[in-house]
């Protein structure tokens, strides 16, 4: 959608971007956790309710404020990019 990339409508697009890369840092998170991800998530899930993003988070265990997190997740699709193009230089 031609939308999502018009620097005039980046009010619109915030919104998008971020829940783009905050889910794929908490894939990234529960990569790190493992199972117990899961008892995280159920947690972060009930203090949506009363609280900001960032105390959601801080409360879940970790710091959305820091560009740790959110490396995380970019990390995760540097990864993907990597293995496309060695799927690529295999055809």
């Amino acid at each position: 959608k031609s939308h999502y990339y018009s620097p005039e409508l980046d009010f619109y697009n915030f919104p998008y971007a971020f829940g783009q890369l905050f889910a794929t840092g908490l894939y990234a998170q529960s990569k790190i956790q493992g199972p117990s991800f899961a008892d995280t998530y159920r947690q972060l899930l009930s203090y949506t309710v009363t609280n900001s993003c960032e105390e959601v988070c801080k409360k879940a265990g970790f710091d959305i404020t820091t560009t740790d997190f959110w490396q995380s997740g970019i990390d995760i699709y540097a990864k993907e990019i990597e293995m496309f193009k060695a799927y690529v230089e295999k055809l």
